[in-house]
């Protein structure tokens, strides 16, 4: 294992490819990140400064990702250098240092201080002074301890439309294509996501499958909010346990920053709008400027999915609900002296009112499951 000492001159960009771990033994360093996320943004969010006796360089070798900040030398400075190889045999043979958690800590703290960069939470933000923001660092701590950054590579899927929701995630870096299946069975692309714009969190707050498909388009770096914080939580009927745990940890990041809620069910609507317009059903709705009907639709509409077999609504229940069937086939059936009679089948943008509940509704697909909007 060879390390090596580095001179850079005061404003020299260091650390800007994933090559190594830094340890600053003279000067200062500033670490900032893209307020876009992206190289075409020349806008940089200051985030921390370093001096003697820190380091930087680990959570791109810790989590395998591309560099997720800048770092800027403010004066000269004398560091030493320790090479990616050489620094996972460095964990090897100290595992001591990884399991002191005195890189958790640091992680964690960087972690938080990365959202600085992200316009989700700037509502976090206390004031402003030129180029200086001044965050509530307390509230920024416990939510750095929520997330971890992963990469995907270009075309990686990161979940499929069906698929159980255990996890949200926010671009920071690259691109993301969402599609889902059309009635006919056809993948729709349904929008194109970039640096800052999330998703992952319907799946979550709703307590269903994903409604969509997810692939990165270009080598992506994401902040995942993850679930197994949450291992000794409260279990939650009906709750699978990779879902109910990011569900809990995707409260707890809602109980930490309220001030986001709002701005999840604005964005889970206009979502929900845009795979509506992909529904026939939906396609007499005349829209109007500078408002649109579906946006305000889709904060009314939400994803249910049934196994097959499963009963939708029983004869005689209340009526509380309205489907649209998205994806696969019901039978209607009503009870008589003699039996159960069949009376109608109801595929994809076909809808069943439950305005009068006086049918039993039955899934019988032969595989699969039935998914609607409700």
């Amino acid at each position: 294992m060879v390390c090596r000492v580095e001179r850079r001159s005061r404003a020299e960009l260091l650390a800007c490819v994933a090559l190594g771990f830094y340890f600053l033994i003279q000067g200062r360093v500033e670490i900032s990140a893209s307020g876009k996320g992206n190289a075409e943004d020349s806008s940089e969010v200051y985030l921390d400064t370093l001096s003697t006796g820190d380091w930087f360089g680990e959570i791109a070798l810790l989590e395998q990702t591309r560099r997720t900040a800048t770092v800027t030398a403010r004066e000269d400075c004398l560091l030493l250098f320790l090479a990616r190889d050489n620094f996972q045999r460095f964990l090897k043979l100290a595992p001591e240092v990884v399991q002191s958690g005195l890189f958790e800590t640091i992680v964690r703290k960087r972690t938080a201080n990365s959202l600085k960069a992200i316009p989700i939470f700037s509502v976090l933000m206390k004031k402003r002074v030129g180029p200086l923001q001044q965050f509530d660092e307390e509230r920024l701590a416990l939510l750095g301890g929520l997330f971890r950054f992963v990469q995907k590579q270009p075309e990686e899927t990161i979940f499929r439309e069906g698929d159980d929701g255990d996890a949200f995630y926010i671009i920071v870096r690259g691109k993301c294509a969402v599609s889902a299946k059309s009635p006919d069975n056809k993948e729709v692309l349904l929008n194109e996501l970039g640096a800052n714009d999330w998703f992952g969190e319907a799946s979550l707050l709703h307590n269903s499958k994903c409604n969509a498909t997810v692939i990165s388009k270009a080598t992506t770096v994401l902040l995942m909010l993850k679930g197994e914080n949450f291992s000794k939580c409260v279990v939650v009927p009906g709750l699978r346990d990779t879902h109910r745990l990011c569900a809990r940890a995707l409260h707890r990041f809602l109980q930490i920053a309220p001030e986001i809620r709002d701005v999840f069910r604005a964005r889970v609507s206009v979502r929900t709008a845009e795979r509506m317009r992909r529904i026939p059903f939906f396609s007499a709705v005349k829209e109007n400027k500078p408002w649109s009907k579906l946006d305000l639709l889709g904060g009314l509409f939400i994803f249910e999915e049934f196994e097959a077999n499963k009963v939708v609504f029983e004869e005689g229940s209340l009526g509380e609900k309205f489907y649209v069937v998205v994806q696969g086939d019901l039978l209607v059936s009503i009870k008589r002296p003699v039996g159960v009679l069949n009376v109608d089948r109801l595929k994809a943008d076909d809808w069943c009112p439950a305005v009068v509940c006086v049918v039993s509704v039955l899934i019988i697909l032969r595989a699969g499951s039935a998914r609607s909007r409700c």
